[in-house]
């Protein structure tokens, strides 16, 4: 305080040896408390740092303490500690304010001055408020989109979930441009007033599918959902009427036909049945002539594939044969042509 050098502490005044501070928090009445990278969270009494116990969670990415003291912590989460979350301490219980959202907080941390905290989820902006938590929407639910469709009424939709982790996804969130009425007030096709609509919750949706009727289809979980304009109504999935596994990709024939592909199997629905096929596929694109097209493996390292069927039936194509780091269907163009991504580029197939 004198600005005359700085003073170090170390073990000899209670912190762990090489620690690596990530976040630091001052109380109005000078208390410390600093979380320490994979050795936890301490408090500094003047004199000598101490652990704190029982605190819940794994990583933690921002602290914050409140006028009465209160410590506040954003739990991360990581690989190795799933689902990181928002905690208190009230004396020397640890409690979860966002349990109830299922929320992972990912930071950073704001406490107000009449107590409300503020923090980044993993389902966007939450608001904790003495009335309980809320989120706040005003925009997509998240910043990374895991597919994208536009239906003909010019609405655009982001779906938003991840296959690889145990938290909540952002479920299915819908644009419409308010346009010159938005000067009046009125946002028409929005239900919020925003310009944005949101749905199936915090689901995992990883695909999206526009059908020839116009109707939006999207691949939650192993789930397959169907919005026709004004309700959501459950198709199928979860080992009942499509093979084990999540959906990676959707995909209409002309006929109208919906063909799913879950990494385990590949599925069609003709509008009353499902019927499953012995094939392990990643992504799927149709063709104007009634094809599909599907990319996926055999079951064994380096057995990716590249298939087509038709009324003549499946078509393998070895994809290591000319392209060894892999191809992902993208679409098919009017042409016949097959386009899709590769490591570091684009590729096409004629």
């Amino acid at each position: 305080p004198d600005g005359s050098g700085w003073t170090p502490y170390g073990p000899e005044d209670g912190l762990p040896p090489r620690s690596q501070g990530q976040a630091l928090a001052i109380g109005t009445a000078g208390e410390v408390w600093a979380y320490l990278l994979w050795e936890g969270v301490y408090r500094f009494d003047g004199e000598r740092w101490a652990a704190v116990a029982g605190v819940p969670g794994g990583l933690v990415s921002d602290l914050a303490l409140d006028a009465d003291g209160q410590p506040w912590l954003a739990g991360c989460g990581s690989q190795h500690y799933p689902g990181g979350c928002l905690a208190t301490r009230d004396g020397e219980t640890w409690t979860r304010p966002l349990a109830e959202l299922g929320l992972g907080v990912t930071g950073p941390l704001a406490v107000g001055p009449e107590g409300q905290v503020a923090a980044g989820t993993t389902l966007g902006l939450a608001l904790y408020e003495v009335e309980g938590p809320r989120l706040l929407r005003d925009g997509p639910t998240h910043d990374r989109a895991t597919a994208v469709a536009i239906t003909a009424d010019g609405a655009a939709w982001f779906a938003f979930g991840d296959h690889s982790t145990s938290t909540p996804g952002g479920g299915v969130s819908r644009f419409v441009d308010p346009g010159p009425a938005a000067a009046a007030g009125a946002r028409p096709g929005s239900e919020t007033g925003s310009g944005w609509d949101y749905f199936l919750d915090d689901a995992e949706v990883t695909a999206l599918a526009v059908a020839p009727d116009g109707a939006l289809w999207a691949g939650a979980g192993c789930e397959v959902h169907r919005y026709d304009g004004s309700a959501w109504r459950l198709m199928g999935g979860c080992s009942q009427d499509l093979p084990p596994g999540n959906v990676f990709d959707l995909a209409f024939t002309p006929d109208g036909s919906a063909w799913v592909a879950n990494g385990f199997g590949l599925a069609r629905f003709d509008g009353v049945t499902w019927t499953s096929y012995d094939q392990r596929v990643h992504s799927l694109a149709a063709t104007a002539d009634g094809a599909l097209w599907a990319e996926g493996w055999q079951g064994q390292p380096g057995s990716a594939i590249v298939a087509r069927l038709d009324e003549e039936g499946w078509t393998t194509y070895a994809a290591a044969d000319a392209l060894p780091g892999g191809f992902r269907v993208g679409a098919a163009t009017p042409d016949g042509r097959l386009w899709g991504t590769v490591p570091g580029g684009l590729a096409a197939f004629d």
